[in-house]
């Protein structure tokens, strides 16, 4: 954003738009009381081939891309200490020490599922604890006064009001606040949640607003990439969903994934 006011801006208004989507899906849990998070209500909402686009994009683009983003992360902040002075650090080294990460957690989950929350009872308490110490020395810091004044009047001096800069700002800190859908994953345990309409009007058009303007503003291959493969959904949904086409091999590859995974197919009609 070009400077410390409006980033602090930015966050506190991510802060409240992560609180009105958790609001929104509280109200979707209680209209909707089944668990299965997004897939459930799309599927209740719109039908098979929205479900399915969406379960399709997050499946094979949305969630790996994440695991990677948070992986590549933890991979920088552990090789900073040891490459001190270095302005950029090492890609294969960094994807190596990412890869790794992966793994681990992969066979912490396969090994056990207590171990697993144990693991993440640790690092939750660690990212709260890191929290904890940064806006404490900040707030000790501005309990001195030390360069109060001078900070405060130039809080939001060289503040970019370009649209896509302010769109990145938003995609930046949203994904700090990253979490509040999971709330849609226990819909079953949720009642009498209404919200006034005025807060799914506002993630509505946050929505639209997040995902046109980086594309209006700031035009790059990627997006034309991504958009190919949700169209190649369409193709993938009639071949194998709604024409039911089932070639042997593909039957073969889904029985060992089920048995790795322990998946059972399930006995529930959905429509």
């Amino acid at each position: 954003m070009g400077s410390p006011g409006a980033s602090l801006l930015v966050w506190a208004v991510c802060g409240l738009l992560a609180t009105l989507g958790a609001r929104c899906y509280a109200e979707l849990g209680a209209l909707v009381p089944e668990s299965g998070g997004e897939y459930t209500c799309i599927l209740r909402t719109f039908g098979c081939l929205p479900t399915f686009l969406v379960t399709y994009m997050f499946v094979l683009v949305g969630r790996p891309v994440t695991i990677a983003a948070i992986s590549l992360s933890f991979a920088e902040y552990v090789l900073v200490p040891f490459y001190p002075g270095c302005s950029s650090l090492h890609q294969a080294m960094l994807k190596v020490v990412a890869a790794t990460c992966i793994l681990l957690l992969m066979l912490f989950n396969c090994w056990s599922s207590q171990m697993a929350a144990l693991l993440m009872n640790v690092c939750t308490t660690t990212q709260v604890f890191s929290l904890l110490v940064i806006v404490g020395g900040g707030t000790v810091v501005l309990g001195e006064g030390r360069g109060c004044m001078e900070a405060l009047l130039s809080a939001f001096h060289n503040t970019s009001q370009q649209a896509g800069h302010i769109s990145m700002a938003f995609y930046q800190c949203l994904w700090s606040f990253d979490g509040w859908n999971s709330l849609s994953q226990v819909m079953e345990e949720l009642n009498n949640s209404k919200v006034p309409i005025i807060i799914p009007a506002t993630m509505v058009f946050a929505s639209v607003y997040l995902v046109l303007v980086p594309i209006v503003a700031h035009p790059q291959p990627e997006f034309l990439y991504v958009f190919l493969f949700l169209l190649s959904g369409f193709l993938v949904y009639f071949l194998f969903v709604y024409f039911r086409y089932q070639p042997e091999c593909l039957q073969v590859v889904t029985l060992h994934l089920q048995l790795l995974m322990e998946v059972a197919p399930t006995t529930k009609n959905a429509d």
